[in-house]
This record gives structure tokens, C-alpha cells and sequence, in this order.
């Protein structure tokens, strides 16, 4: 028990004031609420006894982290006991520090716990190895910051095939669908990577739109159109063309948080220039 039943209530009432106060109610009664300033940091979480163990308190965070992501805090910080830090690693938090509180004249230990949502979009044409890239980066991520990245391509919401022309509005009829899936995705892992080819202000608008409550680091896949074309050729599963069109007409053309050429280096190297630019956890 953290509570004393000697609340400062003035105190509690002008820091939900300043906060961002979300009350949960059932059949009008109060079944619990909780708060987060304007910064990320999530201070009060309660649920009701009699109304523990229904979604509630989950519901209540990502309700707050939706509302900060609104207004671009896209990292969230909190203190776990340790009854609560199984909780808050469910809905993705991290413990980066273990801290001892006196309350009464008893030490307790609870946790600094952190949740940043990041979305990596690569950006790239047609057989420039951003699928390549995706997996060796998910798995880096996985190895050098223990986080838990989802892969989502444009290519699973397409017909690809030799024979199948696609065109630029095939792509945006279907990429709305890809930011819902990828959506869907963080609230399971800690990030999503993208595999994308945006070839209109359109498609790109469409996506940075449906993203924008999130931390989105824009990444340009490059390759020389000489080793597109020659990749395209051996790989026989793409409509002749694809490779060449795609790096005509990719949007935007600059503008980008970095440029990897696979051309030039592995998949591995571009992955740790990627993972680079990323915030510290």
C-alpha cells in the first residue's frame, strides 16, 4: 500500500488541475481514474477494488498516452511498486531503475519504468532490400535494446507478381489499411517498422496523418538505379518497370531523418545507422 489515508487533498486537486485527468465511471459510479502531466509522466493510476481485473486501468493509460501523443509526447515515465510492475510491462513498459521510497518509516522498492512508440518507415523503390533490411534490423533492435519491433510491408496488402502492374492508386487505397495494422501492432510491441514505397504527396500525407500520435523516423532506402534494374531482373517477381518507376517518382525527395544506401553497405551496417538516430531509452 502506497496510500496513507492522509491525502493533501488541495495538493491532489490542483496537480489534476494541471494534468491531464482521466476519470473512469460505471452506471454513473466512479470505478477509478488517473492522470499524466504534460510531459509523458503518468502519476496516479487507481481502479476500485470491486472493479479490478476488467481493462480498466489499461484503458485509462492508453486513453493518456493517446491524449499526449496528440499533443507530440510520444515517451511516457511512471514509478511501478513492485505489485504494479508486471502491469505496466504488459502494456509496454520498461524498467530502467530500481528505487527505494521511505513512507512511514518503511523502504519500499519501486521501479522507473519508460515506454517510448516509435514507427521506423522505410521509404525506398522497388528492390532497393528493404525487406533485407527490416528483418536484420528487428532483429538488432531486439539484440543491442531488448525491444520488440513489428515488420508490416506494403507488399502483404498487394498483389505482387511478374504480370500485375501496380499503380500509384492500387497503393493508396490499400495503405490506409497498412496504418490501421500497423497501429493495431503497438499496442503489442515497442515499435513497428515499415516497408513502404510512397510514390505520391498523397499516399505520404495519408500515412504521416494516420501516424502522427507517434515518434515516426523517416528513413530513405536508396540504390543506384543500375543495381534496381539488375536486382529486379534476377529476383523475376516483379512487374518489369517496377524498379525504375518507383525511383522516379518517390515521395518526398528529401526531407528524410537519414539515407541508407544497400548498395554501398549490408543490411547489418545500415540497421546500426538506423538504430543510431534512435532516442535513448
Amino acid at each position: 500500500m502506497w496510500a496513507t489515508g492522509n491525502i493533501d487533498m488541495k495538493a491532489w486537486n490542483c496537480s489534476f488541475l494541471e494534468h491531464d485527468t482521466l476519470i473512469a465511471e460505471i452506471d454513473g459510479v466512479i470505478v477509478g481514474f488517473s492522470d499524466m502531466d504534460k510531459n509523458g509522466y503518468l502519476d496516479r493510476l487507481y481502479v476500485h477494488k470491486d472493479y479490478q481485473r476488467k481493462g480498466i486501468a489499461a484503458e485509462l493509460i492508453n486513453k493518456l498516452e493517446q491524449r499526449a501523443g496528440e499533443a507530440g509526447v510520444f515517451s511516457f515515465e511512471t514509478y511501478a511498486s513492485i505489485t504494479a510492475r508486471p502491469f505496466f510491462e504488459k502494456q509496454g513498459y520498461k524498467v530502467v531503475a530500481e528505487n527505494k521510497a521511505i513512507r512511514c518509516g518503511i523502504e519500499l522498492i519501486n521501479y522507473k519504468m519508460v515506454k517510448h512508440k516509435k514507427v521506423i518507415l522505410l521509404n525506398g523503390p522497388s528492390s532497393s532490400g528493404k525487406s533485407t533490411l527490416a528483418k536484420s534490423l528487428q532483429k538488432l533492435i531486439k539484440d543491442k535494446k531488448n525491444e520488440e519491433y513489428g515488420i508490416i510491408s506494403i507488399d502483404d496488402f498487394l498483389k505482387m507478381s511478374a504480370d500485375d502492374t501496380i499503380y500509384e492508386n492500387d497503393v493508396f487505397e490499400v495503405s490506409s489499411d497498412l496504418c490501421d495494422d500497423a497501429v493495431g501492432m503497438l499496442d503489442t510491441y515497442q515499435g513497428v517498422i515499415i516497408d513502404h514505397v510512397i510514390t505520391s504527396e498523397r499516399i505520404y500525407n495519408q500515412l504521416i496523418d494516420r501516424l502522427r500520435n507517434y515518434g515516426v523516423y523517416l528513413i530513405h532506402v536508396d540504390c543506384p538505379i543500375s543495381e534496381l534494374k539488375r536486382r529486379e531482373k534476377e529476383r523475376k517477381d516483379r512487374c518489369p518497370g517496377s524498379a525504375g518507376a518507383s525511383y522516379e517518382y518517390l515521395f518526398p525527395k528529401d526531407g528524410y531523418d537519414l539515407t541508407v544506401d544497400t548498395y554501398q553497405s549490408s543490411a547489418e551496417e545500415c540497421s546500426l545507422k538506423i538504430i543510431d538516430i534512435l532516442s535513448d531509452v
